[in-house]
């Protein structure tokens, strides 16, 4: 990388380059191609597209995940690209949360990947609460919704199960897991239930 500072806090000293799009999303990152985004030839996730530089202690809030970059307004009416803190940190929100980004050749879509990435675990106590949930579902099969809008319990605990599970298991020892009731996922249930970051869940 040609920057030799960390992009949020443009500090100099202890750099390390952080994967937007982390190495243990391998897997979806090739099943949805996602390398049409990178700025090189390769087809890898070491690409300038889905790295940048931060400081050894914000990247690891970075991974944690504490942290997320999203656009918000400025002053001016034009949108910008900050960071916002996920969970209570003082010293976390004192420093750094509504703190624009430093231009990077990270691509809004790759960012977009790793906020829905990064906010899937805060849902988690909202899916798995055995109450039927109004949500509005964004992905290809995903017809679960009634008349109403509203998803099953059952199924909501299966999104929040295929979500942890993806963040748990690397792509090259992924093992079946139980769903609700007990009932076996397989790795290709899992993918249908939660297709990475192709699912968009919110509250109605």
């Amino acid at each position: 990388m040609r920057e030799s500072w960390c992009h949020l806090s443009g500090c100099c000293e202890q750099q390390q380059v952080a994967h937007v799009v982390p190495q243990s999303e391998l897997g979806w990152w090739r099943a949805k191609g996602m390398s049409r985004y990178n700025t090189g030839v390769t087809a890898t996730l070491d690409d300038m597209a889905n790295a940048f530089l931060l400081c050894a202690d914000l990247h690891i809030a970075f991974d944690a995940p504490r942290l997320a970059f999203v656009p918000k307004p400025a002053t001016n009416g034009s949108m910008r690209l900050v960071a916002h803190v996920l969970g209570s940190s003082p010293e976390l929100e004192l420093l750094y949360h509504n703190r624009e980004l430093h231009p990077t050749a990270v691509g809004a879509d790759i960012l977009y990947a790793r906020f829905a990435w990064s906010i899937f675990p805060l849902l988690r106590a909202f899916l798995e609460s055995d109450t039927d949930r109004r949500l509005t579902l964004r992905a290809s099969g995903a017809h679960l919704a009634d008349a109403r809008g509203f998803v099953a319990a059952a199924d909501c605990e299966r999104f929040s199960t295929a979500a942890n599970w993806r963040r748990s298991q690397s792509p090259k020892k992924r093992k079946p897991e139980r769903g609700p009731a007990g009932k076996t996922l397989s790795a290709n249930e899992v993918e249908r239930w939660f297709e990475g970051i192709g699912h968009e869940v919110r509250e109605v």
